[in-house]
């Protein structure tokens, strides 16, 4: 684990270093390397306030920066302080203790650190802090479980009412079919019946409507 780390920190140290590396394309001024990669990229902004550079009279002058100092070098300077302060903070609360802890160690488990004696001061913050900000729960809550409970909605409409009607239109030709399907048994008798009876349903009707 302390490898890991120590490969991470070193590999981001040398990551920072390609900032100072000097190139001949464009925004290198401002970044060496880096800046040549993303000056020509869409990640490309340069602040129309901050160490711009305007032309009057045909002489290009730098327009001041940020306290007359530019911007894009003070920030790195601003940004290495920021991260060195973060560093030496969570040494004090978290690191073990004495220099050769450093390197040995004398913490093989983070159930205590001196960041422990500042639980009280936060009160529920810790119990959020400790359960991840319930970022799991509030996006199990607002996404999780109601596209569950609309896949099924649309399931039970897909299968039942889109489905149903498909299967309706194709029940209805069968059901009649079936229910002619006796008056065609190629039985001779069975049509002399037929023919009898609706004889005799015209001769009613012939009868009814003539009174």
């Amino acid at each position: 684990m302390k490898a890991a780390i120590l490969a991470c920190m070193l590999l981001s140290i040398a990551a920072g270093g390609l900032y100072f590396l000097t190139t001949s394309g464009a925004g290198s001024e401002h970044g060496g390397w880096v800046g040549g990669m993303i000056h020509p990229s869409s990640a490309h902004f340069e602040s129309p306030h901050f160490g711009h550079s305007v032309e009057h009279a045909g002489t290009k002058h730098e327009a001041a920066g940020f306290f007359g100092q530019d911007a894009h070098k003070l920030m790195y300077y601003v940004s290495a302080a920021v991260g060195l302060i973060g560093i030496l903070i969570a040494a004090i609360l978290h690191g073990p203790k004495g220099w050769q802890g450093l390197f040995l160690g004398n913490r093989v488990i983070a159930e205590k650190s001196r960041a422990d004696s500042l639980i009280p001061l936060f009160g529920p913050f810790t119990k959020i802090a400790r359960n991840k900000w319930y970022v799991d729960e509030i996006y199990d809550a607002l996404i999780v479980k109601p596209l569950y409970v609309l896949s099924h909605i649309f399931h039970l409409i897909d299968q039942y009412i889109v489905d149903g009607i498909v299967n309706l239109f194709g029940a209805i030709p069968r059901w009649i079919g079936k229910a002619l399907r006796p008056t065609q048994s190629g039985e001779i008798h069975g049509y002399a019946m037929g023919m009898a009876g609706g004889l005799a349903v015209l001769l009613v009707l012939v009868f009814v409507l003539t009174r």
